[in-house]
């Protein structure tokens, strides 16, 4: 403190800090989903590592709400160099001509946390899995798993292709997910849900829109990709290039070590007064066999097949886990 004026120079107030880098992250989910707790998480990471010279703004349902294709709408965003960041699932980026992270969607191959976890820590297939970025003009800071994918059905349970036959299925915008269920005879969409159009949705128990899950049927993850926009480095300062990635790196381990398993999620859901039934061997047949042709046209492209055979590899390893097939009563909240 100056004691007096003619003291002014020698104590003279020191340099304002300056103000931190913001860099904005998009996403099309709301502050309450499972890929918010991502974002927030990386988030803290981000500031702490930096010091607070970074900062991390998310901007929740960037592109707007009660929009067709969302998924696509945010890539887009960041493509454009519109958000600095965004949190886009893997599903999404087959419709903008990124190929090489369909291997994440094919039917039946992902079916456990466990399984999906050793995929996205594995350095040599997330390398190869995020190859195709960059044709997009983005690059990638990590993959994180956010929940398997079952059937969830409005009226009735949806157990095998027989109940899939002639319905609309809500869900995300997919090429590869569209496929699928386009092979069990089914149509598909993305708008809200809507009980008597629709006649279920492809959803994970800590978002489903519809109320009866089938447990023992799992598709496949849903993958969030948490890309940077083109140019991004040059924003940054070496320093802060790395803290953003170890940021990124810390948040995938936070995933894994934290994100509600499969079971935990499926006896939540029973709690919040969902309900859940089980596919027979039979109907799981007509699944799988419905869904040969999808997993043909994914193993045209031979990254994609390497990939495939890889994950394969690893599933051999990989410990089985009995699927929660039955709850008490029905209900369930809504979200994407």
């Amino acid at each position: 403190m100056c004691l007096s004026v003619t003291l002014s120079a020698a104590c003279s107030s020191p340099a304002p800090t300056a103000a931190p880098l913001v860099l904005r992250i998009g996403t099309d989910d709301d502050a309450e989903t499972p890929a918010a707790e991502q974002i927030r998480h990386f988030a803290d990471e981000v500031s702490t590592r930096s010091h607070g010279t970074l900062k991390i703004e998310p901007v929740w349902h960037a592109a707007g709400e009660d929009i067709p294709h969302w998924d696509q709408a945010v890539a887009k965003l960041v493509i454009a160099g519109k958000l600095d960041l965004a949190m886009v699932p893997s599903r999404a980026w087959d419709d903008l001509g990124v190929t090489s992270l369909r291997a994440l969607n094919t039917p039946f191959l992902i079916t456990t946390d466990t399984l999906a976890a050793g995929v996205v820590t594995d350095a040599g297939l997330t390398r190869r899995l995020t190859a195709g970025l960059p044709s997009a003009s983005v690059s990638a800071l990590g993959l994180y798993p956010e929940g398997l994918r079952h059937p969830f059905g409005f009226d009735r349970p949806l157990r095998g292709a027989a109940d899939y036959r002639g319905g609309l299925i809500r869900m995300a915008w997919s090429r590869t997910g569209n496929a699928l269920f386009e092979a069990f005879g089914a149509r598909t969409g993305d708008g809200e849900p809507d009980h008597t159009t629709m006649i279920g949705a492809e959803s994970s128990y800590r978002l489903s829109p519809a109320h009866i899950a089938t447990g023992n049927v799992t598709f496949y993850p849903k993958i969030n990709v948490l890309t940077a926009r083109p140019h991004l480095d040059e924003k940054l300062t070496n320093d802060q290039r790395t803290q953003l990635r170890a940021a990124a790196d810390a948040t995938g381990r936070w995933v894994i070590a934290n994100q509600p398993n499969d079971r935990k999620a499926a006896q939540t859901f029973c709690a919040e007064g969902g309900k859940i039934a089980a596919a027979s061997p039979a109907q799981l047949d007509s699944l799988v066999a419905g869904a040969r042709g999808v997993v043909q046209d994914l193993r045209e492209d031979p990254a994609t097949a390497a990939i495939i055979d890889a994950i394969t590899t690893m599933k051999k390893n990989d410990p089985e886990t009995e699927p929660v097939t039955s709850c008490a009563s029905p209900g369930a909240r809504t979200s994407r």
